[in-house]
């Protein structure tokens, strides 16, 4: 059969959870002060910051027009929008995160 991938607010909801596990501060997405187009998920650990779009691994998915402003932007300011489309993503986006940790 057709393995069909998780919709976007399950991701985020298993996203949110293994992160907090992992020991990542979540900032709520009512705090953020970017409005339209701002990550899904934004997490920070040990000085170190993760800023994560999450799609629906779907194909066509893509990224809205206020999501590519906000990506541009936050490329220009020297930061990295992760477009993320699986747990599994999510999982090694972390694993190469704490690579860097205590070095």
């Amino acid at each position: 059969g057709k393995v069909v991938g998780l919709g976007e607010a399950e991701l985020e909801r298993q996203a949110r959870a293994y992160l907090a596990l992992r020991g990542w501060h979540l900032f709520e997405k009512s705090r953020y002060p970017w409005g339209q187009g701002q990550p899904d998920i934004i997490a920070v650990r040990n000085g170190r910051c993760l800023l994560i779009e999450l799609k629906a691994a779907r194909p066509g998915t893509k990224l809205r027009a206020s999501q590519e402003r906000q990506k541009l932007s936050l490329e220009a300011a020297g930061c990295t929008l992760h477009i993320l489309r699986s747990l599994e993503e999510v999982m090694e986006l972390v694993s190469d995160a704490a690579d860097g940790i205590g070095r």
